[in-house]
């Protein structure tokens, strides 16, 4: 009788020893499982962000930015490197001083005991049709035309201020007489302050300005050198000092395209 009771709990022990072990199994099959389950749903995750643009191609709204960007800079970069083939360097303006900041240009000279300043902007002085050479159905070069401002300031602090704007070369008038030369540029206001300009001096235009007293003002300017002379002049630098901000806008443009 003992024997038998001593058998039948060995086959017991034996059964719960196989039965432990299977579970043994059955937990690690369970837990590699879920593990390869878990890595593969983050690779699918992972692929899922990523638009195949040979998959979508153009109609699908996820791939346009990208391809359109890429297509952007492409441009960009043919468009910079054409444009450096012609840069020029810098001219000067006569014997003025040269600041500039941005697209503001500052001219200066002293005469005399006056100081003279002539300020501009160079944004949309290029705004104005191409000028055409005769013969040719090509495009010349473009003129640039930025009004610009006037400042004669005495030792005292006493200031005239003079708004000027230039004339396009097809627009000025031709002399009356063989040796009178047609002005390049006209006054347009006139302002009288001391120390500096005030935003409600009397300003006096020159549609009600007596004609001689005009003429009399575009004399003074051209005692201080502000004649035809520094008209060509600025011209010559405000349209290569604006293909120098076209370019450099240009490359800004293209490094905020590529930037991701």
């Amino acid at each position: 009788m003992a024997g038998v009771i001593a058998r039948s709990l060995s086959r017991t022990t034996s059964s719960l020893l196989q039965k432990s072990h299977l579970t043994k199994q059955l937990s690690r099959t369970t837990a590699k499982t879920y593990s390869q389950l878990h890595r593969s749903s983050r690779s699918l995750l992972v692929t899922s962000r990523q638009p195949n643009l040979a998959i979508h191609g153009k109609t699908c709204r996820c791939c346009l930015h990208t391809q359109d960007d890429l297509e952007f800079s492409r441009f960009l970069a043919d468009e910079i490197s054409d444009e450096e083939k012609t840069r020029k360097p810098l001219p000067g303006v006569l014997d003025w001083k040269i600041t500039k900041e941005n697209a503001e240009v500052k001219l200066e000279k002293n005469v005399d005991n006056e100081s003279v300043t002539i300020t501009f902007n160079v944004n949309n002085a290029t705004g104005g049709d191409r000028l055409m050479e005769e013969g040719e159905g090509e495009e010349g070069e473009i003129e640039t035309d930025p009004p610009f401002n006037v400042e004669i300031k005495k030792a005292t602090g006493k200031i005239m201020y003079l708004e000027c704007a230039l004339i396009p070369s097809g627009d000025q008038p031709k002399g009356e007489g063989e040796d009178e030369v047609a002005d390049a540029f006209e006054i347009t206001s006139v302002t009288m302050d001391e120390g500096k300009l005030e935003d409600g001096s009397y300003t006096m235009f020159s549609e009600t300005m007596d004609g001689q007293v005009y003429d009399k003002l575009m004399d003074l300017l051209d005692n201080r050198g502000v004649g035809d002379e520094l008209i060509t002049a600025m011209r010559d630098y405000c349209k290569t000092y604006d293909h120098h901000l076209y370019v450099n806008l240009l490359s800004k443009m293209k490094e905020f395209v590529d930037e991701k």
